[in-house]
Order: structure tokens, then sequence, then C-alpha cells
């Protein structure tokens, strides 16, 4: 109950995110904390495994959340395991813009890029890769699709305005 309530209010400002036409702000977000909530969410009895930083980033927080809890849920659920590892990266593009990489480590599946060169992914319902690449598009950002150059699984990258604030310590650099 507490699971579908959730996903309501998810579904719900997804379709204010996407009404609204001006510019988003930009506030910090502690990204662990936010992944730590999109996990529980999406894996509670933590079936797979779901790495991302624990760092500070200034961006539209509720892109960033619909964003990353739409990319982690494909990851999830599009997998024929029981049990898949997924990464979350954040990297610094410039001074004004910030890449988060979503990978999973799964089958991977095709798709076709057109002559525009726009990713044509494939839809299964719900919000989907497409309304992430709507609601990116709208915040001035862009998104790519690859397959790693392992031959396993899929990783998204989403440009977005923002940068990184801090990160812990111990925490390594990822690259995306």
């Amino acid at each position: 109950a507490l699971a579908d309530k959730s996903l309501a209010g998810i579904s719900e400002t997804m379709a204010q995110v996407m009404a609204k036409s001006e510019p988003a702000s930009l506030e910090a977000v502690d990204l662990g904390a936010m992944c730590d909530d999109i996990v529980v969410l999406l894996d509670p009895l933590r079936n797979h495994s779901v790495t991302y930083p624990r760092l500070r980033i200034e961006a539209d927080q509720t892109a960033v959340q619909i964003i990353l809890r739409n990319l982690i849920d494909n990851a999830l659920k599009h997998v024929d395991a029981t049990s898949v590892r997924v990464d979350v990266a954040v990297t610094q593009v410039n001074a004004r813009r910030l890449a988060l990489c979503v990978r999973d480590h799964g089958p991977g599946f095709e798709a076709d890029v057109d002559a525009a060169g726009d990713t044509d992914v494939p839809v299964e319902g719900g919000y989907g890769l497409r309304g992430v690449r709507r609601l990116v598009k709208a915040r001035g950002g862009t998104v790519t699709i690859a397959q790693p150059t392992d031959g396993t699984g899929t990783e998204v990258r989403v440009e977005l305005p923002g940068r990184i604030l801090s990160e812990a310590p111990q925490q390594a650099r990822a690259v995306c």
C-alpha cells in the first residue's frame, strides 16, 4: 500500500513537472539520501545490488528524482534474473553541467537511432525512457543510451544543468 501510494505521488509529480515550461531552479540535493529512498521504494527486499555515490549536487531536485527513479526502475524490472547490479554515477561535465549515469549489468536492449541522432527507445507502459527524454530536453539536457564496452547491460547517460557540490572523502569518482 505504501509503495502504491508513493508511486501515485511520483506520477502526480511527474505530470506537474512535465506541464511546467519555465526553467526549473537549481537547489542543493543530497544524492545519497535520494537514492536511498528510491532503492527502498523499488527494491524493499534488497534482491538487487544498487550502488550510488554519497555526494551533494546542485540540480533540479524534482527532475533528478524522477530521472533516477525511472532509470533504476527500468533496470530492475526489465532484467530476466532474480538479481541485477545497477550502478549510478555522477560526473561534472563542465562548470554548469553534470552527467547522471545509470548502468545495469543485465541483458540490455536494442535501441534504434534515427537520422537526427535521437534514440528510439522501447516503451512498455508507464513513464519510461521516452518520458525521461522529454523531461531532460525540457530542462536543456541530453540523454544518451549505449551498450557498455564489455557487452552487458545498458548505460543511460543524462546531462543536465547542475554541479557537484561535495563528495564524501572515501568516494571514488566513477566515470560516466
